[in-house]
């Protein structure tokens, strides 16, 4: 977070929570985590922001 601007910094602080979909947002092409993803998430997690994920993977709501 080094890199961002005080205010950017802010704003974000004002997020409680983050809903993401699995394919191709979360994971990759290959279905794995990258290490930037992985690192984000730890970011947003470190601020005390909630992460969900979301789906409408039928393999994965059964």
């Amino acid at each position: 977070m080094e890199n961002l601007s005080s205010n950017l910094i802010k704003k974000i602080k004002r997020v409680r929570l983050v809903a993401t979909d699995l394919d191709g947002t979360l994971l990759n092409n290959a279905g794995q985590v990258t290490d930037t993803t992985r690192e984000s998430v730890r970011k947003l997690n470190g601020l005390g922001i909630r992460i969900a994920i979301m789906t409408a993977q039928e393999s994965m709501l059964q």
